[in-house]
């Protein structure tokens, strides 16, 4: 919500998507602006909240599906424990 409405102040730069739950309806077209190598960020306070893990699982069988294959260096986790 944030990042679209601060749109009109930014300089454009590196596209972001956001993925915030695991229905294929809203994850499906996001991955189809997507490329394998593009850096994916995974967010959570925890890392035990199943739609994050199943987000994130997901992620990374499709990197290593369409080509990707060094997730270390693609994938990095943010989290405020």
């Amino acid at each position: 919500m944030v990042v679209p409405a601060l749109d009109a102040f930014t300089h454009h730069g590196p596209g972001m998507h956001f993925v915030s739950n695991v229905d294929a309806t809203t994850s499906t077209p996001v991955l189809r602006r997507l490329k394998p190598n593009d850096a994916v960020i995974i967010a959570s306070k925890t890392f035990t909240t199943q739609e994050t893990m199943a987000n994130a699982a997901w992620r990374g069988r499709w990197f290593l599906a369409n080509g990707g294959s060094d997730i270390s260096r693609h994938f990095v986790a943010a989290t405020t424990t």
